[in-house]
């Protein structure tokens, strides 16, 4: 084989695995990403209960479904951004935090799966 060859594989090798490092710590990151998100939306859901104890009222599943009428109320709120209308600003910075770590969470963790594709 000649030197040129040689020296072509070995460049893709090293490469390939840069990128390989480069996805795992993509895909690292979206999962620590998404535990800071699920720790500030629990911060969101007990500020929610003691700014406005009406929206949220007893979260319970005794429904014949498994998933109470109550509880996706609450979702709705949370995804419809219905908090921005709260006059409390320490929850509406709280939900606005939650929805931009699920984001980058996603964005990071789809990122390295994409990288490891190509790797």
């Amino acid at each position: 084989m000649p030197q040129a060859a040689r020296h072509l594989l070995c460049t893709l090798g090293v490469k390939m695995t840069v990128l390989s490092v480069v996805a795992y710590a993509l895909m690292i990151g979206g999962l620590a990403t998404a535990v800071v998100s699920l720790d500030r939306y629990s911060m969101f859901m007990t500020r929610l209960r003691l700014v406005e104890p009406r929206k949220i009222g007893d979260l319970t599943f005794d429904d014949t479904d498994g998933y109470s009428k109550q509880n996706m109320l609450v979702g709705q709120y949370f995804w419809r951004k219905e908090y921005l209308n709260s006059s409390d600003p320490t929850l509406r910075a709280l939900g606005d935090s939650v929805r931009q770590t699920q984001l980058i969470a996603i964005a990071a963790t789809a990122a390295g799966i994409a990288v490891k594709a190509i790797a």
